[in-house]
């Protein structure tokens, strides 16, 4: 199955030269699978398809500010690990944890005490679009253990806050296997808050 048909791609690559317009700090090996898989690698930024950035870094966000548009939705900034996750989901990953061409900013709360499990939650969301490392003040969704005494608590302090979502860390899985972003409500009775759990369409985003 051609994974990327009809794709394509911007890979950067690290040189240290300001006539270099595209910089990353590890680049795809040469012999990359990539056209293999049904794509195509582009060296000028596409009007449709995906560039491959090096999260995290200022080389990403200037690149984000020059190209990313909600004019061209169809061109998505993804890491360069994206190509894998592709390889081994067997699909293209959609980028639907994405609004007006930002990615949806979360959180990852301390109360997902797991480092293996937050590294692999964090990668599924970047994967996705989405931009993990948001601090909690700034991310519209936190993801929270829901089996903790924390995550009611967290409900009830951003409960009057808008735009902002407490969900569980199931909740990326889910949405990913939804191919829409799916916000949990929030259920005003008694002073108890939502069950966790209960979900509904809430303004769903997808590419």
């Amino acid at each position: 199955m051609d994974v990327y048909s009809n794709k394509t791609a911007h890979i950067s690559r690290w040189r240290r030269t300001r006539h270099q317009v595209f910089h990353s700090k590890r680049s795809p090996p040469r012999n990359s699978s990539r056209p293999s898989l049904g794509g195509r690698v582009e060296s000028k930024v596409p009007r449709q398809g995906y560039i491959l950035v090096q999260p995290g870094t200022a080389e990403e966000e200037r690149l984000r500010l020059c190209w990313a548009s909600s004019d061209r939705p169809d061109r998505h900034f993804v890491p360069y690990t994206y190509v894998e996750a592709c390889k081994i989901a067997g699909m293209l990953l959609k980028q639907i944890f994405v609004d007006n061409a930002a990615p949806i900013r979360m959180h990852i709360h301390p109360s997902i005490a797991n480092i293996n499990a937050r590294s692999v939650l964090a990668q599924r969301i970047m994967h996705s679009g989405g931009d993990p490392h948001a601090s909690a003040q700034s991310a519209r969704v936190i993801l929270a253990d829901p089996n903790t005494d924390v995550f009611e608590h967290l409900i009830k302090v951003y409960q009057g806050v808008s735009d902002k979502y407490i969900e569980s860390y199931l909740w990326v899985k889910k949405c990913i296997e939804k191919g829409m972003v799916v916000y949990t409500p929030l259920v005003y009775k008694n002073p108890g808050g939502r069950r966790p759990g209960e979900e509904h369409v809430s303004r769903p985003y997808s590419c």
